[in-house]
């Protein structure tokens, strides 16, 4: 009950002490329920990029089921790699995208969200990791 509560009030990821967690450019990470069964996840750059990419790329998932806040934004799926960009190719600094809260299989991955029939939901903070540039971001330690 304790942890529901917790959640309902949101989460603010952090980076760890790994690599990229020494990273200042790192980015601010909020993720809140939203409305529907989704939950939205911001990102806010401490710099203008014009590239986000994510930590962990398990498939195309995010671009096929992560829905931008922003249309201007997109999550592209090119070559294996998972990243964020403007349509437009112009450097950004937030985006936010509003990410079903079901169970996903991910290949050789932990899924995003594992909803229990209790009306629980865990939740594996690690598929929202995310840096500025190039996918896939380093790997950040535990």
């Amino acid at each position: 009950m304790l942890a529901a509560l917790v959640f309902a009030a949101g989460v603010a990821l952090a980076p760890s002490d790994g690599a990229a967690g020494d990273d200042a450019s790192a980015p601010r990470i909020r993720l809140a329920p939203g409305e529907g069964g989704f939950w939205r996840v911001e990102y806010e750059l401490a710099s203008p990029a014009t590239r986000m990419g994510f930590v962990r790329i398990p498939n195309d998932w995010r671009a096929r089921h992560w829905k931008p806040a922003d249309e201007a934004l997109e999550i592209a799926h090119v070559d294996g790699e998972s990243f964020v960009r403007r349509k437009d190719g112009a450097a950004f600094r937030r985006a936010a995208f509003d990410v079903p809260a079901r169970y996903r299989h991910l290949p050789k991955d932990y899924a995003p969200f594992s909803p229990f029939s209790d009306g629980g939901l865990l939740i594996h903070t690690g598929q929202f990791h995310a840096c500025p540039g190039a996918a896939p971001c380093p790997e950040i330690d535990s």
